[in-house]
């Protein structure tokens, strides 16, 4: 129930502790509304693979209940030429299966931890029959991931974290070793980082390495053939050498220091990809130079596979973020590029490399790409970008370097290729994500997880159609918006406003399902929700993007201003005296600012929000990011006061309306300081406020009963 708190002025204001309590009923006038618990119970499709023949793909499906505090995560196969969808995995007697991959059309592999294991193995089981049960194939000493098959050449990628030896036989001795010689729970540091994103990096730890090893196929089962080998031991990037039996580095030759490849953190097997024949892999490594914390750089890199051999950048002179290298079945290599030193917001362009030269087809395309996959003639390239607040599919034409949108609407991700076009996840705010198979021929979609228990949480239940609207905005652009009345709107009827300001901040407000502070929890709840694509949003060109930087408290607040009396002059069942303003991450700063600088709305959420620019840049674990908006680090001179000029911390004396402060104890990103300076800039000054924490809980929500909670507080 929504209640009131009375200001020392006399004033009364819908309390922001209030507003986040949502009691949300199960039904508004007779229809069902989508709750924060069954938004939470809601099956979620994860991950989308398809065979080799492109006739069957695998996705996965979890299940989280929050009666039981447990998710199920299952995997499901799709017979694409009968459009059947069963279970896989649903009677598997042990763990919870993950990251699949088709090694041919009739076998599949996994990583699944049984009931005995310490980490996960790799199983293989037949997709044809049902009920049947996988053998295990792998028994490696250390956990593995980034899978990745070949099926010309029978061999297996897979990332391993290792010491500096590169060898897995090592690293449980090494382990065992390094835990018995602690006196203390000590770690020292000589350089950064010194974590990321959730996690306090060992000081000097392992790190991941591309390993492959080669499968044998009798007809009736697969098993590994031979040892797995370190496609990075004995290069320029791990060097060693066998003395005495004992790994040694080799002191003859100055090498680069260690890599890491795939990224620890944030690598996966799109790191990395198999030539067609099986005797190249390329793959992409960040710069391991004493600069390493500040930089972008990530260069694309190939090598044999036979190993020792010394890999190969095929771009090093750009000191800039790549990503994504794929390989074409005609063998030549595609990957993302960007091209400003110190900014990972960049266009992404579309690089193609024949072995001699690279070229770039997409320089002139105003948008940029987030994934590639080739057809499987080698003729057309498809990329996923953002356009005007939907994340669309493009086909480019390799001949005419043409490109044309396949996808109009929503936001489509996974893209892979199908045995007459292309499969991909869909989602937008109306449906959570379904598989779709588009017919390249017919331009016909089919969709596949329409399934009876969606349907049925669906029955009734209104979700009013996102409505997009665009006004002046800051530079006298044209920016845009969104706006979803609420459910079971009334003609005639005043409604509060939720007003949802999006982070990024390089990246837009979507059309799409999302966990936390989906906008129809709030239509559910008798909100009318508006959410602005500010500057520095993607997908409204690169200009509209960049020109945030060392302007975020100046273009982002116009917008926000402007779209915020634009929505309500255009619309007047919006209650312009109930506007409550909700933000996370760069929205949890916006709000800040805003508190700082108006005094339209009646409540503010803020979750993992920046209090100092300069206290949040010396505390975070991506100092690039700070540096390419605010002209460099806050200690240069120049670089100061725009860190001063934009720190919502220099106007907390404005700060006058009620607020609720959300953070994650293990958000290294923008660190729990910031949620708690906030809250005390509040209670010190004596605005009503509240401070929701989770001291385990990293910068967005992880466990999916906390976002429940995000969303009632």
């Amino acid at each position: 129930m929504v209640g009131f708190a009375k200001k020392k002025n006399g004033v009364y204001v819908r309390d922001c502790i209030s507003f986040c309590l949502l009691t949300i009923r199960n039904t508004m006038n007779g229809s069902q509304v989508l709750t924060p618990e069954k938004l939470i119970d809601l099956p979620k499709v994860g991950i989308l693979v398809t065979s080799p023949s492109g006739e069957k793909a695998i996705f996965s499906q979890s299940v989280y209940s929050l009666q039981e505090k447990k998710s199920t995560l299952t995997l499901h196969i799709i017979d694409l030429n009968t459009s059947k969808v069963r279970p896989l995995t649903s009677t598997f007697k042990h763990g919870t299966p993950y990251e699949p991959v088709f090694l041919d059309d009739k076998n599949i592999i996994f990583l699944q931890a049984r009931d005995d294991d310490d980490f996960a193995h790799i199983y293989v089981v037949g997709v044809d029959a049902e009920a049947e049960e996988p053998y295990q194939l792998s028994n490696f000493p250390v956990e593995v991931g980034a899978l990745k098959y070949n099926s010309t050449s029978g061999l297996l990628g897979f990332a391993a974290e290792v010491y500096e030896d590169g060898r897995m036989e090592t690293v449980k001795a090494r382990d065992e070793s390094n835990e018995s010689t602690k006196t203390d729970s000590g770690m020292v540091y000589n350089s950064l980082n010194v974590r990321s994103w959730n996690t306090y990096l060992p000081p000097k730890g392992k790190k991941n390495n591309v390993f492959i090893v080669k499968l044998d196929y009798d007809g009736k089962k697969y098993a590994i053939s031979g040892s797995p080998v370190n496609l990075l031991l004995n290069t320029e990037m791990v060097r060693f050498t066998l003395v005495d039996n004992l790994y040694q580095k080799n002191l003859t030759n100055q090498f680069p220091k260690w890599k890491n490849a795939p990224h620890p953190m944030y690598g996966d097997a799109d790191d990395y990809d198999f030539s067609p024949d099986g005797k190249q892999i390329a793959f992409i490594c960040k710069s391991d130079s004493s600069d390493y914390a500040w930089k972008t750089t990530q260069q694309v890199f190939i090598t044999s596979t036979s190993g020792g051999s010394m890999p190969q950048c095929i771009n090093s002179d750009i000191n800039a973020y790549s990503y994504c290298p794929k390989y074409a079945p005609d063998g030549t290599l595609a990957y993302l590029q960007m091209m400003q030193p110190g900014y990972d917001s960049d266009k992404a362009r579309v690089i193609l490399y024949d072995g001699k030269a690279r070229k770039n087809i997409t320089e002139d395309w105003p948008f940029s790409a987030m994934s590639l996959a080739f057809s499987s003639d080698s003729q057309s390239i498809y990329v996923t970008a953002d356009d005007q607040a939907h994340l669309k599919i493009f086909a480019i034409n390799r001949r005419t370097e043409e490109i044309s949108t396949l996808t109009h609407e929503h936001t489509a991700t996974l893209v892979s290729t199908s045995k007459n076009g292309i499969i991909f996840r869909l989602a937008s705010m109306n449906f959570p994500h379904l598989i779709c198979n588009l017919n390249l021929s017919t331009m016909e979609m089919q969709t596949f997880t329409r399934t009876p228990v969606l349907q049925s949480a669906f029955s009734g239940t209104e979700l009013p159609k996102p409505q997009a609207f665009w006004f002046e905005g800051a530079r006298g652009d044209k920016v845009h918006g969104w706006l979803l009345k609420p459910a079971n709107h009334v003609e005639g009827k005043k409604y509060p406003v939720a007003f949802l300001v999006h982070g990024g901040p390089q990246m837009p407000f979507r059309d799409n399902w999302v966990l936390d502070w989906h906008p129809q929890i709030f239509t559910s709840a008798g909100y009318a929700v508006v959410g602005i694509n500010r500057h520095g949003s993607t997908g409204f060109g690169s200009d509209f993007c960049d020109c945030l930087q060392e302007n975020w408290g100046s273009y982002p607040y116009i917008d926000l201003e402007k779209g915020l009396a634009h929505a309500l002059a255009h619309n007047d069942y919006l209650d312009a005296q109930n506007v409550f303003g909700l933000g996370f991450s760069f929205g949890g700063y916006l709000i800040n600012w805003l508190n700082g600088h108006t005094k339209q709305f009646k409540a503010f959420v803020n979750h993992g929000g920046m209090f100092s620019l300069q206290s949040t840049y010396y505390g975070t674990d991506e100092l690039a990011f700070p540096e390419r908006e605010f002209g460099g680090p806050p200690f240069d001179e120049r670089a100061q006061s725009t860190y001063e000029k934009w720190s919502p911390s220099s106007h907390v004396r404005n700060w006058k309306t009620p607020t609720l402060v959300t953070h994650g104890g293990r958000d290294y990103r923008i660190p729990e300081t910031e949620g708690i300076a906030t809250f005390t800039a509040l209670q010190r000054q004596g605005v009503p406020s509240r401070f929701l924490f989770f001291p385990d809980e990293p910068h967005s929500s992880s466990v999916d009963e906390r976002v429940g909670r995000y969303h009632i507080g």
